[in-house]
């Protein structure tokens, strides 16, 4: 009986085999590596691998060692899930020597329930922070908040965009050049500040220089959002949320909160899910891009005002603040993560 080839012994030699080896260079490049190889064991390992594919020993006492690919497949893309199925290939040919077609890896890929869609983005949430949104989520749920009394406020840059994200041609068009939109290198933009509660949305402030700490206590504490305080919550029953931008938090904006009792909600950082306001911005661009189609700074901002006066109802405001409902539960399921909303 000839001696047995150990497991490694007979990958190397396959793995040699495919990279183009021939027998006889086999056997000198596995003496040279220290392994104790003939020609005829060599030999007797190529022509079953032709024949079975085997990549052990067959003639083993017991259950012949078998590679499974897919369990490869599965561990890998579970380790890194942009790998493709070239990417699949070559791991696949290092880990068992056998080369699988792109074919064959990605019916494998589909059969453990892989699909392949377009990278979505969120935002980056530090450890620290996961448990803080964690926290915060709990004590939503546990006493039943409907955030009813909540002005959520944030701000956003607007940029001058006359064209929708997609548009419709047919093959062969002679103007299908209509498909081209053009768009400036840097185009001109302006930035807003507004709020919403279940009572309806704060006037937005539209500027186009950089909002400091001061400007953010004169223009928006002081002549917007208190003004809409005391028309809206005249009793004093609000909350007030602001994301943690330093200039929300300096000494002159904290000072200034204090003394005109505005009520402050401290929130979780690294939170843009939990405050709704941040979708209306998406449906404002929307509008702006399908709709108004500015082509100046002026009709950028008449197109802001308009949105604002006649799309942001009290009921257009609570139902962006009930998508609230579906986001609390998704960060406590998460454990703080991002949610995707």
């Amino acid at each position: 009986m000839p001696p047995r080839i150990p497991d490694y012994t007979w990958t190397r030699i396959v793995n040699l085999h495919l990279q183009g080896f021939s027998k006889v260079n086999v056997v000198k490049t596995l003496l040279q590596e220290g392994l104790q190889v003939t020609y005829r064991g060599v030999s007797g390992v190529i022509d079953r691998y032709g024949k079975h594919g085997l990549i052990c020993d067959s003639h083993r006492r017991g259950r012949r060692k078998r590679i499974d690919v897919t369990e490869i497949i599965d561990k890998n893309l579970k380790a890194n899930d942009e790998l493709t199925a070239s990417d699949l290939q070559t791991i696949i040919f290092k880990e068992t020597g056998t080369r699988l077609s792109l074919s064959s890896i990605k019916n494998k890929r589909a059969k453990l329930g892989w699909k392949c869609s377009g990278r979505k983005s969120c935002q980056m949430i530090r450890k620290v922070n996961q448990r803080k949104r964690l926290e915060f989520a709990i004590t939503c749920v546990k006493n039943e908040d409907k955030f009813a009394n909540v002005i959520f406020t944030d701000e956003s840059t607007i940029e001058l965009d006359q064209h929708a994200a997609i548009t419709f041609w047919k093959p062969g068009d002679p103007n299908g050049q209509h498909r081209l939109k053009p768009k400036a290198k840097h185009p001109t933009k302006v930035h807003v500040w507004a709020g919403i509660s279940s009572e309806g949305a704060t006037p937005i402030q539209i500027f186009r220089g950089i909002m400091d700490s001061q400007y953010y206590v004169e223009e928006i504490l002081q002549n917007t959002l208190l003004p809409f305080v005391e028309q809206t919550f005249p009793g004093g029953n609000y909350r007030f949320m602001q994301d943690n931008d330093p200039k929300h938090r300096s000494n002159l904006a904290m000072t200034f909160m204090r003394e005109k009792n505005i009520n402050y909600w401290p929130t979780a950082p690294e939170s843009p899910d939990i405050n709704p306001i941040e979708n209306v911005w998406h449906e404002l661009k929307h509008f702006l891009r399908k709709v108004h189609k500015p082509s100046n700074q002026d009709e950028l901002v008449q197109g802001i005002q308009e949105f604002w006066q006649t799309k942001m109802t009290i009921e257009k405001c609570r139902t962006y603040i009930s998508h609230l409902r579906k986001v609390v539960p998704a960060v406590i399921l998460k454990k703080g993560a991002a949610t995707g909303f």
